[in-house]
């Protein structure tokens, strides 16, 4: 349990550390990764949920799950094998700004409310 709270704050430190060093690189690559994950991954998970017949509350609660910026132990990967830090930092930095704006377009057209 401690070792989970520890792994997020450390890739976060880690990914702030690379951002800062590292100007944000957005390129395809890294909007294309965006977008699979914030749109086209959720929305997969939610037509084969719904096509299960999952309850509408599993649906949303899955599926705003998904649209969350999980990005960060990748980043810490990328970093640790010195391969496209760059683009892991740029995309998690991308992913957490964009979620917000996925997320509330997804509450408005489900019909959400909190």
């Amino acid at each position: 349990m401690e070792l989970g709270k520890a792994a997020a704050g450390g890739g976060l430190f880690s990914i702030g550390l690379i951002l800062y060093f590292n100007k944000p690189s957005f390129s395809r690559i890294v909007w294309f990764d965006v977008l699979v994950k914030e749109v086209v991954v959720p929305l997969s998970i939610m037509a084969v949920m719904m096509l299960a017949g999952e309850s509408e509350t599993l649906v949303n609660e899955t599926t705003l799950t998904f649209m969350i910026s999980q990005m960060i132990f990748p980043t810490i990967f990328a970093q640790q094998y010195g391969q496209g830090e760059r683009e892991m930092a740029s995309a998690i930095f991308l992913t957490t700004i964009c979620s917000f704006f996925v997320m509330t377009v997804f509450f408005l057209v489900r019909g959400i409310s909190l």
